[in-house]
């Protein structure tokens, strides 16, 4: 669990990963990545 102030590495991915098929987990867009509090990916 991530709480307010934590520190956490963290993907936004454009699809729910949960609800994806094997296949669609395989090409899934990622819009964001985040190391540390710090976006080291951003297409959003």
């Amino acid at each position: 669990m991530v709480a307010v102030g934590d520190v956490a590495d963290l993907a936004i991915c454009e699809i729910d990963p949960f609800a994806a098929s094997v296949a669609d987990l395989r090409r899934m867009p990622v819009a964001a990545t985040l190391l540390g509090r710090r976006f080291t990916h951003n297409a959003l």
